[in-house]
């Protein structure tokens, strides 16, 4: 088109304007952001509520504090993931207290060794000597612990006691799993022993800092992926009314979030009745060593990694790299891990070695406004897909009919006029359904373009009301195989 180039043009000239509106006719990936948010310490550089561009574990641990909640995060997020452009915000502690566990070491050494402490699934190597008293043993706990860089706890000794401290102020402390030699091979020294347990089982944490005081300054920005280092009642509640209210059509910053929660079977189901949410992932884990919030940042990680290259695509078996699955013991049945996907809790895998991978991810929607049982949202891929379909067809939109007029089908204008109408709008969107087919992303582009409605709208001539009936692709979960041999 040429009218960049002025009509009452007079000076002679070769004059030659360039459109770039059909030079990308395929589909662009999707730009990902991801949104960390959890706790800060007073020894970060960065203040809290302050979104920060973060690229490593080095980073967040000087904006937000050694042994920091969002160090942890970090650690947890690059591992998986050093791709994704990701923001974290940092809330300060509240007012309450920490958490703490106190270990208790008995017995005198008879022989040396190394006994190895994990918390919060953090090895930490502690030597023994021949003769080592519980005491002795108490006081190298504690110094090995302070020794160790960038973990969630400080120590202090007593008579055959160390006790361990969450730096945090908060329930956030509460459950951080705090066990001995894990390891094949690892033991104690004979003749020494101490106990082992989770943080708060001594004092529990206590106090919730708000989550709601994140979106202000985090802003309209749109965050594809959330890990949420707050995983209690509350922050939960507040975070799927901000979920709902990003994904409606005027907002349109949808966005997907994971928290992750540890604990027995039964309790994972009655928290799942609290949660309702075609945006939210929370996974549910037994007795895990790994912190929540490192899970979730793992978790989501992932998420936005894959979920960028292809938001159809299912999360089954991508590694939490770092994360340590429970004992054998502690994995949930498949009877069980059934429940749970029904209820809305995500499960992991734990393999061979304990490591842990994404066995499926769900969202918690269950019901919808009416009360009646739903599955539409279930798999997470739903909502990353949606956001997809949105994302591109409103580039497509803009792209294509920027500064248009529009008109009814038949209207008579020259080749070069902005002009659209319901046809060319119907055709522009077939092409485009095509392309998301090509992409895997839809099926059966013959029943989209019969179902596509575009009409101009009755009360106002400026706006065209569009219905279109996408076939999202579906994810290959399960297969169901019968062999009926022969002797």
């Amino acid at each position: 088109m040429t009218q960049t180039i002025p009509a009452q043009t007079l000076v002679p000239f070769v004059y030659v304007a360039f459109d770039a509106t059909n030079a990308e006719p395929g589909l662009s990936i999707q730009p990902y952001q991801g949104l960390v948010v959890g706790q800060r310490l007073s020894t970060g550089t960065v203040d809290a509520l302050e979104p920060t561009l973060v690229r490593s574990e080095a980073e967040a641990q000087t904006f937000f504090g050694e042994g920091s909640q969002l160090q942890t995060m970090a650690r947890a997020w690059f591992a998986s993931n050093r791709n994704t452009r990701t923001y974290f915000v940092a809330l300060d502690d509240p007012s309450g207290a920490a958490a703490t566990l106190e270990i208790t070491a008995t017995g005198t050494a008879t022989a040396t060794g190394v006994a190895y402490l994990y918390v919060g699934g953090r090895r930490i190597a502690v030597a023994v000597t021949s003769g080592m008293t519980a005491t002795a043993f108490a006081t190298a706990i504690a110094a090995a612990v302070n020794a160790e860089s960038g973990l969630e706890v400080t120590a202090a000794s007593a008579v055959a006691v160390a006790t361990l401290t969450y730096r945090h102020v908060g329930v956030i402390g509460n459950g951080l799993d705090v066990r001995w030699n894990m390891g094949e091979g690892e033991g104690f020294a004979a003749g020494l022993d101490a106990s082992a347990g989770k943080l708060g089982d001594t004092v529990a944490g206590a106090g919730e800092p708000d989550i709601d005081t994140v979106w202000s300054p985090a802003g309209d920005v749109h965050y594809n992926v959330l890990a949420s280092g707050l995983n209690f009642a509350d922050a939960r509640t507040k975070l799927d009314i901000e979920l709902d209210r990003r994904f409606g059509p005027t907002i349109a910053l949808d966005m997907v979030a994971v928290i992750a929660l540890d604990d027995t079977h039964a309790n994972l189901v009655s928290a799942a009745a609290g949660m309702n949410s075609e945006h939210l992932v929370a996974v549910g884990t037994e007795n895990s060593p790994t912190p929540t919030h490192a899970l979730a940042a793992a978790v989501a990680a992932n998420v936005a990694f894959e979920g960028q290259a292809d938001p159809g695509r299912p999360f089954k078996t991508l590694e939490l790299v770092g994360a340590l699955g429970g004992a054998v013991g502690d994995v949930f049945s498949l009877a069980e891990k059934e429940i749970l996907l029904e209820d809305g809790i995500s499960v992991l895998r734990r393999s061979s070695t304990g490591g842990v991978s994404i066995e499926r991810l769900v969202s918690t929607n269950k019901t919808n406004a009416l009360g009646v049982p739903v599955t539409a949202f279930r798999p997470i891929n739903v909502a990353l897909l949606l956001s997809f379909f949105r994302w591109s067809m409103r580039n497509r939109v803009l792209q294509r009919f920027p500064r248009h007029k529009v008109a009814d089908d038949g209207a008579a204008f020259g080749s070069q006029q902005y002009l659209v109408t319901p046809r060319i709008m119907h055709a522009e969107l077939v092409a485009l359904a095509g392309s998301w087919a090509e992409r895997g992303l839809i099926e059966n582009v013959d029943d989209f373009k019969s179902g596509l409605s575009v009409v101009r709208d009755g009360s106002d001539p400026n706006r065209m009301n569009i219905l279109m009936t996408p076939d999202l692709v579906n994810q290959f979960l399960v297969a169901a195989i019968t062999v009926e041999f022969k002797l």
